[in-house]
């Protein structure tokens, strides 16, 4: 199970900060978000698109906006464009530009699902490399873990689902145990890092945590 740290903050310094914090890592996710669609805002794409460094690190922008189709065109004409970048889509957004979008060849196809959240038909899932399953309320870091998501997940298996399955949220070393042995390839972790005063190490510990 693959552990991705994940960036979500307003404050460009800390965002700064954390990506130097993060360099360890082999690959970080972005998290955009803006009202409506969830409570709170971060920073937006355009504050932090030019300043990330693409061929160190893969990076995944989880896009929490009702209308992601203007940030896929902000990218489109970012650094980003010709990158081997992965994509995080809502489910809950307006996404039905996805049948004429020329999706670039480099680009990972991801769909992200609130906890709250039906399933459709699988059909519609297949088309992404990836579906990640919040397990957290959407928008925020810090929130409780989720446990029924475990029974998402199973569910999402038995529908035909044959992509990558992963998890967003409320992860650490307490809640890390109720996800061993479950059928997961990668888990997004937010706030354990965030509030540690050595990232590396902390990550380190939750590796080893997990592998118990």
């Amino acid at each position: 199970m693959q552990i991705t740290p994940a960036i979500l903050t307003s404050n460009l310094d800390l965002f700064k900060r954390l990506l130097k914090e993060l360099e360890f890592a082999h690959s970080i996710d972005i998290d955009i978000t803006r009202t409506p669609f969830v409570s709170n805002i971060t920073l937006q794409l355009e504050d932090v698109v030019n300043i990330i460094n693409y061929d160190e690190q893969s990076i995944g922008f989880h896009l929490m906006v009702n209308n992601p189709i203007q940030e896929l065109d902000l990218l489109l004409k970012s650094p980003a464009k010709d990158k081997n970048i992965r994509i995080y889509l809502h489910q809950e957004s307006d996404i039905d530009f996805l049948d004429s979008f020329d999706w670039p060849q480099n680009w990972s196809k991801c769909l992200a699902i609130k906890f709250e959240s039906s399933f459709r038909e699988i059909e519609f899932y297949n088309q992404f490399e990836e579906i990640q399953l919040m397990s957290i309320e959407t928008g925020g870091q810090g929130y409780a873990f989720k446990p029924g998501v475990v029974d998402k997940v199973e569910e999402l298996t038995r529908l035909g689902y044959f992509g990558k399955i992963s998890l967003d949220g409320g992860i650490n070393l307490e809640t890390i145990e109720k996800i061993k042995g479950v059928q997961i390839d990668r888990i997004s972790v937010g706030s354990y890092f965030q509030k540690s005063q050595n990232a590396k190490e902390s990550y380190r510990i939750l590796k080893e945590s997990l592998e118990k």
